[in-house]
């Protein structure tokens, strides 16, 4: 796989990189800031990810020069993989710190997840400004031992400032691409008569277990007789299973969906993972949700993400271990039945959207550039 090998070297143009990626619940919020750094002004821009094809495609597309390192997460528990890991953590600095090195001075702006930690350790060792952005309710371990370093730490919660006490905290809500922040005059463009339409999605990787339980569940919703649509979004690695499972008539299959707005759009009810990314697209749009959080998420923070959505009327939670078929068709049947509860519930999950967090974060890491 191509990557950018020939760092430019310094010039008299102020330098913002940006680092994350691995998983597009980090890669999307990292991009749509880098959208509006672009718009700024007079700046360089750089990214630093995972050596991954689908991250360099994605930022090269944008004419953003991508810079990829080899990493792995490490383990809890102790494994021979986790020596692997802590080598490759450790070339990827000595990468990181001939990069920007190579680029002079400037902010280094991170997004969370161990693919961050290089290049911010990296700018913290030759004096650059450290930025980052803590996009759960509960804050990564990363994050949280990058805070120390950090000028500004940009906040989606509220509640996530008591993880920084001492330190410059921003509400700026989570970054959310470009095409899916302005969707007010889009949504629900579809014709009158069609029938409401069920989003199910488990992040870019899909869910297997919630997508079964769904296939099921909506065989059941069927045959009481309600109509209805739905598409199910299983990942890449679970579409060829997805499709061997019985089925409800108007079920669509997919393994990833590249217009998330236009599907947006025309949803009525979404059914989904509770990562922060995710929670935000959700509030942008003002959609009502049943949230079922990842059980495995570092700090339990899917759960704690998804209770600020259901403390505020905008999504009704279920717990992995209460996912059955008959609890889905229960919360399925009573908001199909009742349209007025979706909209109470979509208006209270548009009351949580923050639509300019992009543009927020853009312009503190301008201001960062000239006080550094």
């Amino acid at each position: 796989m191509e990557q950018e090998r020939n760092v430019p070297t310094a010039d008299s143009h102020p330098v913002i990189v940006v680092t994350g990626g691995g998983t597009g619940g980090h890669l999307y919020p990292a991009l749509a800031v880098a959208e509006m750094v672009q718009q700024q002004g007079d700046v360089q821009l750089h990214f630093i990810g995972l050596q991954k094809e689908r991250d360099q495609k994605e930022v090269q597309t944008r004419g953003i020069p991508f810079h990829g390192i080899r990493l792995e997460g490490l383990r809890r528990r102790f494994t021979f993989t986790n020596i692997r890991a802590v080598l490759l953590a450790l070339v990827g600095l000595i990468r990181c710190l001939w990069i920007l090195k190579s680029l002079g001075k400037g902010v280094v702006f991170g997004v969370g997840g161990y693919v961050a930690a290089p290049a911010m350790m990296a700018g913290r060792i030759l004096g650059w400004t450290l930025a980052l952005h803590e996009q759960n309710a509960v804050p990564g371990r990363v994050n949280r031992f990058l805070a120390r370093w950090c000028h500004c730490i940009f906040l989606t919660f509220e509640d996530s400032k008591n993880y920084f006490a001492g330190m410059d905290c921003r509400i700026t809500g989570m970054p959310v691409r470009t095409q899916l922040a302005a969707p007010a005059t889009e949504k629900k463009s579809r014709v009158r008569d069609q029938n409401p339409m069920i989003l199910v999605i488990g992040g870019s990787q899909g869910a297997r277990k919630l997508v079964e339980i769904c296939m099921a569940s909506f065989l059941q919703v069927q045959k009481t007789g309600l109509e209805f649509r739905a598409i199910i979004q299983t990942g890449e690695g679970n579409f060829e299973w997805a499709k061997t499972l019985p089925g409800a008539a108007g079920i669509t299959l997919t393994p990833f969906i590249e217009n998330m707005a236009a599907i947006y759009s025309q949803t009525d009810l979404i059914i989904s993972r509770a990562g922060a990314g995710s929670l935000a697209e959700i509030a942008l749009w003002g959609l009502p949700s049943l949230l079922v959080p990842y059980p495995y998420a570092a700090d339990d923070h899917q759960r704690i993400n998804a209770e600020q959505f259901e403390k505020a009327g905008a999504s009704h939670v279920i717990l992995e271990n209460d996912l059955v078929p008959e609890r889905i068709t229960a919360m399925v049947r009573d908001l199909l039945e009742h349209p007025d509860k979706r909209e109470d519930m979509g208006k209270h999950a548009a009351a949580l959207a923050v639509k300019n967090a992009s543009s927020l974060i853009a312009e503190s890491l301008m201001q960062l550039l000239k006080v550094k």
